[in-house]
C-alpha cells in the first residue's frame, strides 16, 4: 500500500519521472527504467524456454510459446468452439472469421478482412496481372516465390532445403517452422 502511495505521490505532485537515453520514454521508477533498457534496447528476455532456449519479453507470447511444445491448445474462440495454441491466431481467426469490416468485391462477392487482401485479390484475379502462369492448371501468379512454390504442387519439387541438416521442404513456411523447432539458435540461411 505505501509503494503505491509513494508511487502516486512522486508521479503526479513531484513529477519525478527517468527517461530512456535512447528513445525519450520516461518511467516513475529508476527500476521501471532499468527494466525497459533491458528487456527493450539490450534484448534480454525476461522469459525463457526451457526446451528450446528462446526467449521473450512479453509474458503472454512466452506462454503461448510453452504450448506449441505440448500441443495444448488454450485458447477457445467463444463463437465457434475452435482452439488455438496462441492469442495471436485466436484474435485473428476471429477478426476474420466472425467481426470487423469486412470489404467484398464488387465482381465476385469474395469477401476479405483487409482492404489489402481485396486489393490483391481485384490484382491477380480480376486484372490478371500476374507474370507466372502455371501450364498445369492455369493459376496466375504476380509473385515468383509463390508461383514456384504452386508448381511443386504438380512437380513434387522441394526447393526449401535446410542449410544445416538437408532437409528439404516444398514450401518456405515448412522450413521456417522446422528452423525454429529443430535448429533455433543457428545462423541458417533461409
Amino acid at each position: 500500500m505505501r509503494s503505491k502511495l509513494v508511487y502516486h505521490i512522486k508521479s503526479k505532485h513531484l513529477g519525478m519521472r527517468y527517461s530512456c537515453t535512447q528513445c525519450q520514454y520516461t518511467f516513475v521508477t529508476k527500476s521501471g527504467l532499468n527494466s525497459h533498457i533491458r528487456h527493450i534496447h539490450e534484448n534480454v528476455p525476461r522469459y525463457k524456454c526451457e526446451q528450446c532456449g528462446k526467449g521473450y519479453s512479453d509474458r503472454s507470447n512466452y506462454v503461448d510459446h510453452i504450448a506449441t511444445h505440448s500441443g495444448v491448445k488454450l485458447n477457445m474462440c467463444s463463437i465457434c468452439q475452435k482452439q488455438f495454441k496462441g492469442k495471436n491466431q485466436l484474435w485473428y481467426h476471429v477478426r476474420t472469421k466472425h467481426v470487423g469490416r469486412r470489404f467484398e468485391c464488387t465482381q465476385c462477392q469474395c469477401t476479405f478482412a483487409s482492404s489489402g487482401g481485396l486489393k490483391q485479390h481485384v490484382t491477380h484475379i480480376h486484372l490478371q496481372l500476374s507474370r507466372y502462369k502455371c501450364e498445369h492448371c492455369s493459376k496466375r501468379y504476380s509473385n515468383r516465390s509463390n508461383y514456384y512454390d504452386h508448381l511443386a504442387t504438380h512437380t513434387g519439387a522441394r526447393r526449401n532445403v535446410c542449410s544445416i541438416c538437408q532437409k528439404q521442404f516444398t514450401f518456405r513456411p515448412g522450413l521456417k517452422a522446422h528452423m525454429l523447432h529443430f535448429h533455433p539458435n543457428k545462423d541458417a540461411q533461409l
